[in-house]
């Protein structure tokens, strides 16, 4: 059975074309360094064959140890510095490079588009960078590919879209389809498959270089959310675990202590704060709060309308939009519900 991830259901606020260039880059290389492969596989089988027989061949030596790939690929006995920002763009073979491009387009694209482009880039070099050093740390094997890189990038995706589902290609025997699949489900299947790979060593693959870059990712995804380096949304980490504290609170109290109207209204003023600063994540996650918090409150479908016109217009999230504005629609009137009904359309015609 193969399967690929596809994308993801979050619209893009920005073309992802960093994404599409390290993809193209490591595209490139792959196509330049293929000859360089090949000679650095047939110089080994020669090399061997030579020591086997007991013959000499210092030319062969000297070919191998200056041949392009064996010179920029990562190896632990004696790393240097430049193979740890060149060995994430190597690939031993189609099907390696294949498989990386094609989770990093699933979940770079987003990540790209959440972070910006220059910290997005440098997030994605460092990561490779911590990968590489994990496996120094626990391997003497060589290693190249982006694996690492893509490992961090899916890391720091689950800190900041666990909420999110992720479109999957597949084949099996003779059928071909697509399903979609929570993200956190995918992405900790992915974790717990090479955690057991890595147990078994199975396959010839640098499975602690992939642990490494989940981890690496998704504890930087954290820390930025924690510090606010990274403005708050409501389906992150963070607020997504803040969500189930609160529910959990709110079922053990018996969910019948209703906050009182003037905490609904500080909350009301934090959220219209936040939007007035210029802080449109953090202000729609404030106003979805207080959907939650009090739905029967006659503020309710105005409120509704604010986060969705943050979710629309700021945010570049149609879906969502459309989800808070449909239930709303009918309880606004006059000018609100005119500009509610245009923005509902817009959304729902952004997201067929």
């Amino acid at each position: 059975m193969l399967f690929f991830p596809l994308g993801t259901d979050r619209p893009l606020r920005a073309m992802p074309w960093l994404t599409y260039a390290i993809i193209g880059l490591n595209v490139l290389v792959f196509l330049v360094s293929e000859r360089s492969i090949l000679a650095l596989g047939d110089q080994m089988t020669q090399l061997q064959e030579s020591l086997n027989a007991g013959i000499q061949r210092p030319d062969l030596l000297a070919g191998w140890n200056s041949n392009l790939v064996y010179t920029s690929y990562l190896q632990p006995a004696y790393p240097r510095l430049h193979q740890f920002f060149t060995y994430p763009f190597l690939h031993q073979n189609l099907w390696h490079l294949t498989g990386n491009m094609v989770f990093l387009y699933a979940f770079g694209c987003a990540v790209e588009d959440r972070l910006g482009k220059l910290p997005y880039l440098l997030f994605y070099l460092a990561g490779g960078v911590l990968a590489g050093w994990a496996h120094v740390l626990t391997s003497s094997s060589p290693v190249l590919g982006a694996s690492g890189s893509v490992a961090a990038v899916t890391g720091i995706f689950l800190a900041l879209f666990p909420r999110l589902d992720v479109t999957i290609w597949y084949w099996f025997l003779i059928a071909i389809g697509r399903f979609e699949v929570s993200a956190v489900v995918l992405i900790c299947f992915r974790v717990g498959q090479d955690l057991l790979f890595n147990l078994l060593s199975i396959g010839n693959v640098a499975y602690e270089a992939h642990l490494a870059g989940y981890l690496t990712g998704f504890l930087v995804g954290m820390f930025l959310l924690m510090t606010r380096l990274l403005p708050g949304e409501d389906s992150d980490m963070l607020s997504t675990l803040a969500q189930r504290r609160r529910a959990k609170a709110d079922r053990a109290g018996g969910g019948s202590a209703a906050p009182p109207a003037a905490d609904a209204g500080a909350e009301l003023d934090a959220a219209n704060a936040m939007s007035a600063d210029g802080r449109p994540a953090e202000a729609a996650a404030a106003y979805e709060g207080f959907l939650r918090r009090h739905p029967a409150d006659p503020q309710a479908p105005r409120v509704a309308l604010l986060a969705a016109l943050l979710h629309a217009r700021d945010l570049g999230n149609p879906r969502r939009a459309a989800e808070l504005l449909g239930p709303a629609v009918a309880k606004l009137g006059g000018a609100d519900r005119e500009l509610a009904e245009k923005v509902l359309a817009g959304a729902r015609a952004a997201t067929d």
